[in-house]
């Protein structure tokens, strides 16, 4: 008896066929296809002739990245002639369409067309995948040959895994967001409402290291970043010591914050501060991308675009952000283009756009490089495949070294939504490792058109080839000069070097040069700067005897504050601090001649350059400023040297003084809140000067650079 109540109860507890279907139709419309599928082959076993359930299978199949069962479901009712809608024939396509056959896909796109009305809301949209399609039939036999991989499942879920970030700082170590199961703030509807039956999970932010040729160490984000919200990873300051990320009860209404990005919690704040910008999440702004700090890409849809998601620019000027300028139609189209990431040369725009003249399906990845001489943009290139696919390719970023690259893509090879992709190159990509004056390309018009008026100074990067045939140009490559450790340049190993310069120098009459002294740290630290400076000198001595006038030679010594490389684990290594006994070279009024000078980096032995130094590389591009604080004929010992960062002396030997400098800023109000404490603390002379390219300005040229540099009008101004 007891067995038969039990079966009795199991058999009442069966839902009604027509209560499942419509739980099951239910989730299909919410996107919840895992959940509809389930129900669906429960009320499928009992009604096989219902053609709408078993087209759903199928599409629920598509949905979950199983093209294999899909094709089967769906192409089953194909061959018995009974598709209980067109939109059969429209998956059928895309599951040729994901397995790049264009021709294929483009047939069962037409058939799909030809069997639904004019009025259909979709046919646009159909149209396009056709010219996608024509579109991809060109790339297919341009296969770009990177190396392209899924980053597998100790990275991926089976959720929407995006917006891969690397570390500013470790090439090692990656960021992304991941709405997972795991997240803290649980499921969620369009409107931001709790609904754990049809909504997705809200967002959270994820680290994860390579080690051991392996991605592993998978991490969520402090507390005080994860929340119940949506919070979505957006970027880091170029020190990497600020985040920042999007948080709201919805991916459409939120604001971005900024995080001061610490390890240790307890060194962190409670709370981030907002970021005050005319980017605007709330009013449809979106993939927001921060160049040098001071620059911000992102997409939108605002008025007076081309159609669609365009990219605008943004700029930190005086105080605040500038008014966002659309990019124009060279980058932006009728279509979506969003996702920027412009390379540290400030010139070479990667994208996403799915325009059908420019896409093989979804949103492609482009590339984009900005032409100073003519002010223009090539016109973007795809990245072909693997990089791109039939599915949606995005959020594309070059790591630090440029060796590789990551993006997000929902192709069908993935476990699910989108996956985290690497690219893999096989030569590191120059728009890494080079910089550019002025350091964007939307400064570029008005930099030229104040260094015509002012006959600075040539600062740029210049390219020779722009002027001249490639058989009239002269190509050098020169060593830093490397001293040894009892302070002597002039040596042997230096002299190709030496030599070279002296010849260039004497055929190129205009050419200046600077000689900046880096050191090793092992001088006391009361005579690092000064030791540096008389290395300098040194050099001075030489070219002067070799009939080169003073004038043409500017000095630095910036002491050990930059060492080349960290050596691991904090250990010392002779080879590490021979390079740091170096002299760098760099040489002035290159424009205009037919001659590409290349001055070799300082070879790391695969170690990763330190971060002081990136940052003092960094900083020395564009405009920046620091506060003198004694000029002396003497070495100077003021306090100021070692109680405040970034210490320099400068000389032009035919000024016969030294000039003490501390502190190295973008901004006129940093350097001048610096300048007010040297004050308050005895210096009264501290005084604020500005560089461009590490180069001290006269207040003349200052004002001449002030329109392509609007942050010198506030220095100029006190």
């Amino acid at each position: 008896m007891l067995g038969c109540l039990w079966g009795f109860g199991a058999l009442y507890a069966q839902p009604e066929p027509l209560l499942l279907k419509s739980s099951a139709d239910e989730l299909f419309r919410a996107g919840n296809y895992a959940g509809a599928l389930s129900e669906y082959q429960v009320y499928y076993a009992d009604a096989t002739g219902d053609l709408d359930a078993r087209y759903k299978i199928g599409v629920c199949h598509y949905e979950l990245n199983d093209l294999e069962e899909a094709g089967r479901w769906l192409g089953a009712l194909v061959a018995k002639g009974e598709p209980s809608e067109a939109r059969v024939y429209y998956y059928l396509g895309r599951i040729a369409h994901d397995r790049l056959d264009f021709a294929k896909a483009a047939a069962l796109y037409k058939t799909y067309l030809r069997q639904t009305p004019r009025s259909q809301e979709d046919r646009q949209m159909v149209k396009d995948a056709i010219l996608r399609c024509g579109f991809g039939m060109q790339m297919a036999g341009r296969r770009s040959g990177l190396i392209v991989e899924n980053l597998g499942t100790a990275v991926n879920s089976r959720a929407q895994d995006f917006r891969p970030i690397p570390s500013p700082n470790y090439e090692d170590r990656l960021y992304f967001s991941s709405n997972r199961p795991e997240a803290l703030g649980g499921r969620q509807n369009d409107q931001g409402q709790d609904d754990p039956r049809l909504g997705r999970y809200r967002s959270d932010m994820y680290a994860i290291s390579f080690a051991g040729g392996r991605w592993g160490g998978l991490e969520p984000m402090s507390y005080l970043l994860n929340t119940p919200r949506e919070e979505v990873i957006l970027d880091f300051s170029e020190n990497g010591r600020q985040l920042y990320y999007f948080r709201g009860y919805t991916r459409y209404g939120g604001q971005v914050l900024v995080d001061s990005f610490r390890p240790d919690v307890k060194e962190r704040t409670l709370f981030s501060k907002p970021f005050q910008s005319s980017f605007q999440p709330e009013n449809g702004d979106t993939d927001p991308f921060f160049f040098r700090d001071t620059i911000l890409l992102f997409a939108s849809r605002r008025e007076g675009g081309f159609g669609g998601l365009d990219l605008y620019i943004t700029i930190f000027r005086q105080g605040r952000w500038t008014e966002p300028a659309n990019l124009g139609p060279a980058i932006n189209s009728a279509y979506d283009d969003r996702a920027p990431f412009l390379a540290r040369d400030g010139r070479t725009l990667y994208f996403s756009s799915n325009a059908p003249d420019r896409s093989l399906g979804g949103l492609d990845i482009l590339r984009a490089v900005y032409a100073d001489t003519r002010e223009v943009w090539s016109k973007p290139e795809n990245l072909g495949i693997p990089v791109n696919s039939a599915a949606d390719d995005l959020h594309f970023r070059l790591t630090r070294s440029g060796s590789k690259a990551f993006f997000s893509s929902d192709r069908k090879d993935g476990q699910g939504g989108l996956d985290l992709y690497g690219i893999y190159f096989r030569e590191v990509r120059e728009e890494q490792s080079t910089l550019s004056v002025p350091i964007v390309f939307q400064e570029v018009p008005s930099y030229k058109r104040q260094k015509q008026r002012s006959g600075g100074v040539a600062l740029g990067q210049y390219d020779p080839g722009q002027h001249f045939p490639e058989s009239m140009i002269s190509s050098y490559a020169l060593d830093p000069l490397y001293y040894d450790p009892q302070g002597e340049v002039v040596l042997p190993r230096n002299l190709p070097s030496l030599q070279l310069m002296v010849r260039l120098m004497q055929e190129y009459p205009d050419l200046k040069l600077v000689l900046t002294c880096h050191s090793d740290g092992s001088d006391p630290a009361q005579y690092d700067l000064f030791f540096g400076m008389r290395r300098a000198e040194a050099v001075a001595v030489y070219l002067q005897d070799h009939g080169i006038p003073t004038d043409r030679v500017r000095l630095r010594a910036v002491g050990s504050a930059y060492p080349v490389a960290s050596p691991p684990n904090g250990r010392s290594y002779p080879a590490l601090d021979q390079l740091n006994r170096r002299i760098d070279l760099q040489f002035l009024n290159l424009e205009g001649l037919p001659l590409r000078i290349r001055i070799k980096a300082p070879e790391t032995g695969g170690l990763q350059l330190s971060e002081a130094y990136s940052f003092y590389r960094n900083m020395v591009t564009g405009l920046s400023y620091k506060v003198e604080v004694a000029i002396s004929p003497q070495m100077y010992q003021g306090e100021p040297l070692t109680r405040y960062p970034h210490p320099m002396i400068e000389k032009q030997p035919e000024e016969g003084v030294y000039r003490y400098t501390v502190g190295l800023y973008q901004t006129y109000l940093s350097a001048s809140q610096l300048k007010a404490d040297l004050q308050q603390n005895g210096v009264a002379e501290a005084v604020v000067v500005p560089y461009i390219q590490g180069m001290r300005l006269s207040t003349a040229e200052a004002r001449a650079y002030s329109e392509a540099f609007p942050d010198l009008k506030q220095y100029l101004a006190e």
